[in-house]
């Protein structure tokens, strides 16, 4: 994880605090482009991400990430669901992601 060595200690306990939460969001996805988004979330290394976000669920989380409001290496998404394999650019919309 990337940050100081306090932000690190404080994220992975906000991380690991949210793990449950992240299982159970992950058995009510029936969509790849969700489990991919999902998995991207759960790589995060940025501790700030994880303190900015500690009181945010992680359907929450989700729901941001499919409307543009978390980043996947910049703001503009399609309006369907693609993933580039060679850039590694995901680009989806919440439609059918969660059941």
């Amino acid at each position: 994880m990337n940050g100081s060595q306090k932000q690190i200690t404080w994220a992975t306990e906000i991380k690991e605090s949210k793990a449950e939460q992240f299982a159970i969001l992950r058995s009510k996805v029936i969509s790849p482009v969700g489990t991919k988004a999902l998995d991207y979330i759960e790589s995060l290394d940025n501790a700030a991400f994880w303190i900015d976000n500690r009181d945010r669920s992680p359907m929450d989380m989700l729901k941001s990430l499919l409307t543009g409001g978390l980043s996947i290496k910049g703001n503009q998404f399609g309006d369907r669901a693609t993933i580039d394999q060679a850039s590694g650019i995901i680009t989806i919309t919440s439609k059918a992601i969660v059941q």
